[in-house]
């Protein structure tokens, strides 16, 4: 006690000395343990924020994940229905179809002699659905436009066009061009009938100009090339796809159809719905074709000479469709014929390269 009041007497600024440098003291640890306190708060703050953002990030992502997955589960199912793939055409419109054939032609003889010939022929087709019933539409049809560039074996090339009149065939076209015929259509791609015989007569008479022979002539071969099996045949070739019951993406289904007299033979076709979009179907084919043997016989327009074919090969075909109307918006046929035919007596090997082209 008295060394404390000695203290306390010897130096009072001495004691406040001590009593500032203790509160200093405790001034400076408080605010080192509070600085400590708010660092480890901070970091703790900033961990769980970290630990939030993960786990926001670590949401996000399996939310992604799900609605991918929903969305791929819900592509699939839309996929997966069956879908009906047929004409459905409306009363009153106008449907065209603009078409190109190129065929090359090889023949071989037997003295080792070959010939080629190259064709051409292009047209533009119009048709007005009447009416319809439930597996039908009766539809008028009208050429709008024809050509044809064929190249002789000479070397010498020749065409003719609708819109031209410096020669009889071209007149010919021009005598087919607007001249309407009706049809009765299937609602499967297939043509139940062919009425031309008003076309014909008006044909008959565009041609009052020709010397009744050649004039004989002429209409056999225009028959021939656009009459109604010529028609009905290729119509029906290039709606072969159609197919007779509903169909999933990337299903198959199969095909048979007879082409025309004029070239009689079986095509038989395998296709597939290759894509599905909101507005239009792309659908792939492959076709193995074969004439009859040389059991059919064809009489040849021009020389009246008896033809045999005997030829076998395959067609691939790529078609675009509108997937409200069923109607060609774009399509491609290739196709390949080998084997052997007869003209009269005469025997030769005979080649058919051609390709095919339709738009809308």
């Amino acid at each position: 006690m008295e060394k404390t009041i000695f203290l306390f007497n010897y130096c009072r600024g001495g004691f406040h000395f001590k009593k500032c440098g203790y509160f200093a003291c405790s001034y400076a640890l408080y605010a080192s343990l509070t600085a400590k306190c708010i660092f480890k708060t901070t970091k703790l703050k900033d961990n769980i924020l970290k630990l939030n953002n993960l786990k926001f990030n670590n949401m996000k992502r399996h939310l992604k994940i799900l609605l991918l997955s929903i969305f791929v589960t819900m592509q699939y199912l839309c996929e997966s229905k069956p879908i009906e793939i047929k004409l459905n055409l409306e009363n009153g419109k106008e449907y065209t179809q603009s078409s190109s054939l190129t065929l090359t032609t090889k023949i071989g003889f037997l003295d080792g002699s070959t010939m080629e010939m190259p064709i051409t022929i292009a047209g533009v087709m119009s048709f007005i659905v009447e009416s319809e019933s439930d597996t039908a539409y009766f539809i008028e049809i009208k050429y709008k436009k024809l050509s044809m560039t064929m190249k002789m074996p000479q070397g010498v090339s020749m065409t003719f066009d609708s819109e031209s009149v410096d020669d009889f065939m071209s007149k010919s076209f021009k005598g087919i061009v607007d001249n309407p015929f009706k049809i009765i259509l299937l609602k499967n791609g297939r043509v139940s009938s062919v009425d031309m015989s008003s076309f014909w007569e008006k044909f008959d008479s565009s041609l009052e100009w020709l010397p009744l022979i050649q004039k004989e002539e002429v209409v056999e071969q225009i028959k021939q090339a656009y009459g109604e099996k010529s028609f009905k045949s290729s119509f029906e070739q290039l709606f072969a796809f159609l197919p007779e019951k509903p169909v999933n993406k990337r299903g198959k289904w199969y095909t048979l159809i007879e082409l025309n007299d004029n070239f009689p033979a079986t095509m038989a076709s395998k296709y597939k719905l290759k894509k599905i979009t909101k507005n239009y179907f792309i659908i792939e084919g492959t076709s193995y074709i074969s004439t009859n043997g040389l059991q059919d016989t064809i009489k040849q327009s021009t020389t009246g000479e008896l033809m045999q074919y005997n030829l076998i090969g395959l067609a691939a075909s790529n078609i675009k469709i509108d997937r409200n109307t069923g109607w060609v918006i774009d399509a491609t046929i290739r196709q390949i014929l080998k084997g052997e035919s007869f003209i009269g007596d005469v025997e030769m090997s005979m080649e058919m390269i051609g390709e095919m082209k339709y738009t809308k």
